[in-house]
């Protein structure tokens, strides 16, 4: 009998193969290997160095792992790439220590910037908790800096400070009316607008800004997927809101430029883009392929919490009078949410206070009485954050939906909520990822970055085990989950998502080679220190897309 011929033997051979490592496959049985055998795109074999060995040919590419640890490609299950980018292209940073620091640092900009032009600003999230002043900056602080400038501050994607040349540009008075899903803070006594804008009130002025170029939205994705790659991150569910912010996914795609794989949730309110406009041409769910496609579509029902928007039962703590922001009348979401279901778009709807989540809920609820949703696999953004009760934990489980929670807020956000809700309201069902768990709920977590908050998964994988602030304080350990759970998370349970649980979320022949190669072990050390681990190499389709120190 004549076997293959050399050729062809070579044919079957690995294109690359890891050795010697720790492979965490995150398969059902939660398995470990030593290697890992790839071909093409796909993995064919996981086992000990020996039997990986075997399927190496003279072309193949040999990686000693040297003992490092392996995991699945991580997915961020909720990102805002392109706009987080163009962010990074046009924002100076500003000190979050108090606002006399913040505003010689604008003084500064002004006086190397011809006058009447814009200076956009940005800073971290909760900076009236973080600055010494305790309060947001105001019109009169940002004209005492640069009065002869168009001066704008982000201090989160819910909430903006503008100076006195600004909104006169926008022509905003004491006479005009609050937008829908937005807020013009004005002064107490005077009712004049104080210059600080929440949600949909800061579109009355960034429609003036100087617009974006093509390249720029593509120069945008470049810069914010390489710090994916460099996070170990090889799938992001990206939200878009206009034609110009999909177009330029697509040029990278066709020119093979795409720097990881994107699932583009289409935002459909305070959007350019309308629902109808989407189902008119029969779209639906995983349009697209392996590298780009269309997973749904997104809508924002409260505000964020970092800008004391979410909308709530009982004000603000630190802010009297002030119950949030709604920003879809409740008809209209049930509207939307039946006609996405009934035309098979996923729908992933954000909700982060106590009241607009059970109107979400409720919404949810009243579209499924016409059609059952349960396999589009519908999402709520932040359900799982603050306020996740166990009945709210009971309602969504019985109607199929997927909580989506941010467990990075609770390390970056814990310390400003506990001053914005109070000490009870921030702690008492709050990230109860254990609970979440045993009632057989499944675990997700998307960042909500990059806008001001690096993409980093690993410091997440530790907060979800660890559940630490940033400033020390300790939320509800008896929450904690597992490593192998949090590593969940980040894999195969996000890939279920999206509806690729069988071609990629963890490492087992016949599925996409995307792989993380770490420096250090999160199972060895302490759940603080996994933020710290380094990725030394980020693997999609089976070609290196990222070396650390290369």
């Amino acid at each position: 009998m004549i076997g293959p011929s050399p050729v062809q033997q070579e044919d079957l051979c690995a294109d690359l193969i890891l050795l010697n490592g720790k492979i965490v496959t995150v398969d059902s049985e939660s398995s470990l290997a030593q290697a890992v055998s790839i071909k093409g795109n796909m993995i064919v074999k996981v086992g000990d160095d020996e039997e990986i060995k075997r399927t190496a040919g003279v072309n193949t590419k040999v990686i000693d792992l040297d003992g490092r640890t392996v995991l699945p490609g991580l997915v961020d299950a909720h990102l805002h790439m392109i706009s987080g980018g163009l962010s990074s292209l046009r924002e100076f940073r500003i000190p979050s220590s108090s606002i006399r620091d913040a505003l010689d640092v604008i003084k500064e900009k002004a006086a190397e910037t011809p006058e009447g032009e814009w200076l956009i600003g940005g800073n971290v999230r909760f900076s009236h908790v973080k600055f010494a002043e305790k309060r947001w900056p105001t019109r009169w602080d940002l004209d005492e800096a640069a009065p002869n400038h168009l001066v704008f501050i982000h201090l989160g994607p819910h909430i903006k400070a503008v100076n006195g040349r600004v909104l006169k540009l926008a022509n905003i008075t004491a006479d005009t009316p609050d937008p829908l899903g937005g807020t013009i803070v004005r002064d107490p006594e005077t009712k004049e607008p104080n210059g600080v804008l929440r949600e949909t009130a800061s579109h009355l002025v960034t429609g003036l800004w100087p617009p974006h170029t093509y390249e720029d939205r593509l120069r945008a994705i470049k810069i914010e997927g390489q710090k994916c790659l460099e996070s170990g991150t090889t799938t992001v569910h990206e939200i878009v809101t206009k034609a110009e912010e999909t177009h330029p996914y697509m040029e990278l795609l066709r020119r093979g430029d795409l720097p990881v794989r994107v699932r583009l949730y289409v935002r459909v309110w305070e959007s350019d883009i309308d629902l109808d406009t989407l189902l008119s041409i029969g779209l639906e769910s995983n349009f697209g392929n392996r590298w780009l496609k269309i997973a749904g579509m997104k809508m924002s029902v409260g505000g964020g919490i970092s800008g004391s928007n979410a909308a709530l039962y009982e004000e603000y703590s630190d802010e009297p009078g002030n119950f949030g922001v709604i920003r879809i009348p409740y008809p209209k979401l049930v509207e939307l949410i039946s006609k996405a279901n009934e035309n098979g778009l996923q729908c992933a709807v954000h909700a982060l206070g106590d009241r607009d989540l059970d109107m979400v809920i409720n919404a949810f609820e009243a579209a499924f009485n016409r059609r059952d949703g349960r396999a589009l696999r519908h999402r709520v953004e932040h359900a799982g954050d603050w306020f996740f009760s166990p009945e709210r934990r009971r309602r969504l489980r019985e109607l199929g939906l997927i909580a989506v929670p941010n467990i990075n807020f609770l390390y970056t956000f814990g310390d400003g909520v506990r001053f914005t809700l109070g000490p009870k309201r921030s702690t008492v069902d709050t990230f109860p990822l254990k609970s979440m768990l045993e009632e057989g709920m499944l675990l997700v977590r998307g960042s909500d970055g990059p806008n001001l908050e690096p993409v980093a998964p690993l410091r997440d994988i530790g907060t979800a085990v660890h559940r630490t602030t940033e400033h020390g304080y300790k939320i509800d350990p008896q929450e904690a989950i597992s490593v192998m759970d949090a590593i969940r998370m980040f894999t195969i349970n996000a890939a279920y998502t999206e509806f690729e649980e069988e071609i990629k979320g963890s490492i087992e022949p016949g599925k996409l080679a995307d792989l993380t190669i770490l420096d250090g072990d999160p199972f060895c050390v302490p759940p603080v220190k996994i933020k710290e681990i380094n990725v030394d190499m980020t693997i999609i389709d089976g070609e290196i897309r990222y070396t650390r120190n290369n």
